[in-house]
This record gives C-alpha cells, sequence and structure tokens, in this order.
C-alpha cells in the first residue's frame, strides 16, 4: 500500500470516490438485473402462464360440456332436444379449435406444451369424424341401439383419453407457473438479501475512508498546527515527525520541519552573538574599571573588540544572507 502514500491528496480522494462511485454502481448493476428478472418473470406469469390455464381449464369444460350434450342425446331420445344438443356440439367445436389455436399461440416457445396440444388435435379429429358417424348411426332405427352402445362407449373413451391429455397439460402448466413463481420470489429474496449485504458493505466501506483520510489527512494537519502554535509561543525545541509518502501533507511537514531547524540555527546563532556581546561588554567594564595602563594594553583591547565586532557583522550576515533578509 505504500503507492498510495506517494499519491498527492487531491488523487487520493479521487481514488476514494472512485471506489465508492464503483461499489454503488455495482449495487445499481445487481438490484437492476434482480428487479429485470421479477419483472420478466412477472409478464410471462400474466401474458403466458395464466392465460395458458385457464386456456386449458376451458378446453376441459369444453370436453365435458361436449360429453354431456352426448349423453343427453342418447338418454333423452326426443326430437327437439337431440337438435338443441346437436347444435351444443357444433358450437362446442368451434369453441374447442379455437381454444387449440390460442394454446399453440401462447405455448409457441414451450415445446412439451405444444406437442401435448398437438396430440390432442390428432385425438380430436379421430373424436369428430367417429362423432359424426356414430350420431348419424344413431339416428337410424335400424343402427340405434348399436350405435348407442359405441356412443357410450367408445366415444366416451375417446372423450377420456383426450381430458387426460388435456389434465397432463394442466399438471405441465401449473408446474411452470410454480417455478416462475419460486423463481421470483428467490430473486426478490436476492434483492433483499444482496441490498443488506452491499448496504453494510457500503457503510463499512466509507468508515475505512473515513479512517484512512483522517490518518492519512486530518491528523497530520491537527499535529502540525499544535506544533506551530509551540513554535509561535517560542518553543524551538519541537520535532516535526515526518509521515511517509510525497503528497501535500508529507511536503509540509518536510518543509516545516525544514523551517523549525532554521529558526532553531538562527536563535543558537542570535544566542551566541548576545553571549559574545555580554563577554565583551564585560570586558569594557572590567577595563574601564582597571583603567588604560599604557598604549600597548589600549592597541590589545582595540584588536580583540575589532575581531570581536567583525565576527558579531559575519554571523549576522550569515543570517540575513540566509534567510534573505
Amino acid at each position: 500500500m505504500k503507492w498510495i502514500n506517494k499519491l498527492s491528496i487531491r488523487n487520493k480522494l479521487l481514488l476514494g470516490f472512485t471506489v465508492l462511485l464503483t461499489f454503488v454502481l455495482v449495487l445499481i448493476y445487481v438490484s437492476f438485473s434482480s428487479l429485470t428478472t421479477i419483472r420478466d418473470t412477472q409478464r410471462t406469469l400474466t401474458t403466458v402462464e395464466y392465460p395458458l390455464s385457464i386456456e386449458l381449464l376451458k378446453l376441459r369444460s369444453a370436453l365435458n360440456r361436449e360429453r354431456l350434450a352426448i349423453t343427453r342425446i342418447v338418454l333423452v331420445q326426443d326430437d327437439e332436444v337431440t337438435k338443441q344438443w346437436n347444435d351444443e356440439l357444433v358450437g362446442l367445436n368451434t369453441t374447442v379449435t379455437s381454444i387449440i389455436d390460442t394454446i399453440q399461440i401462447l405455448g409457441k416457445d414451450k415445446p412439451k406444451i405444444i406437442s401435448g396440444i398437438q396430440d390432442f388435435a390428432r385425438q380430436r379429429n379421430t373424436f369428430k369424424a367417429y362423432k359424426d358417424t356414430l350420431l348419424h348411426v344413431y339416428n337410424t332405427p335400424q343402427t340405434h341401439v348399436k350405435a348407442e352402445l359405441l356412443l357410450t362407449g367408445t366415444l366416451f373413451v375417446i372423450n377420456e383419453n383426450m381430458r387426460e391429455n388435456i389434465v397432463g397439460l394442466s399438471d405441465i402448466s401449473e408446474m411452470d407457473v410454480e417455478l416462475l413463481k419460486q423463481k421470483a420470489e428467490t430473486t426478490y429474496n436476492n434483492v433483499v438479501m444482496s441490498f443488506a449485504v452491499f448496504g453494510v458493505l457500503l457503510i463499512l466501506l466509507c468508515l475505512m475512508l473515513t479512517v484512512f483520510f483522517v490518518r492519512a489527512i486530518a491528523l497530520p494537519i491537527q499535529a502540525l498546527a499544535k506544533q506551530a502554535d509551540r513554535i509561535a509561543y517560542g518553543d524551538l525545541s519541537v520535532k516535526i515527525e515526518v509521515k511517509d509518502g510525497s503528497d501535500e501533507v508529507a511536503v509540509m511537514q518536510r518543509s516545516f520541519g525544514m523551517m523549525v531547524s532554521s529558526l532553531r540555527s538562527v536563535s543558537e546563532e542570535l544566542k551566541s552573538t548576545v553571549d559574545t556581546l555580554d563577554n565583551l561588554s564585560s570586558e569594557v567594564n572590567s577595563e574601564l574599571e582597571r583603567g588604560f595602563n599604557d598604549t600597548a594594553a589600549i592597541l590589545r583591547w582595540i584588536e580583540k573588540f575589532s575581531a570581536s565586532v567583525t565576527a558579531i557583522s559575519k554571523g549576522l550576515n550569515a543570517l540575513m544572507n540566509e534567510f534573505k533578509l
């Protein structure tokens, strides 16, 4: 992680923002994908599965009514009733044909449904041909009894086979509906879980980034401010701690440390100069108290005084040059 310390504060902030943004975008993508799946599942249920189940139920109802009509024709044996139920059979045949077409459209993407309804259509053609023949024979007095047995026997067997076929298709449709419901529920649970997990991770990530930026930026600046306050009150013994890295905070700490070091040097130089001036003043006072006995002593003192003044002047010039005064 040393490479992070080499980044500037601006780049660190951009990196943190990018991480958060990426995390949020991932959460949005996961949520959008899950919600899209739920929407597609509901659309399939409302536009395909439920209508298909209703059509299969209508088809089973039509077959039952058709069986009832044939039974009434056989049992009542009345011309008017027979005509009425024959008309009913014609209407039911049209209804069944329409339902078959609708089921083929709704189940176009369901191979088992298409295969089952095609088998039903073939059974249906056999049933219609057999029914029309038997009803014609049934209306003929010479073959009435035999036709009655066939109508209530073989024809009903064919009808029952058709009903079993449709019941099987209904079972398949119900299974598909149940699977789609389970898929929608699972997807919903996944969305809730994803929001919970991503929410917790997002909070943890925000806390981690907050701690990182506080330690990397806020705390060093706060410590530097306290040290500057101590220096402002004349405490040059402050030790500047420079953190690793090359960002603005590290550069400021190093610059501040150099400044404190320079101030410490200036302070020591000034202290040395003041001490020299004090010593020189003491010597002058001592000589004045003793008096100057001879010219040679005066010359030696003047030479020493001149050397001390020259040294002090050089020291002050050096300080002025260092601080560009």
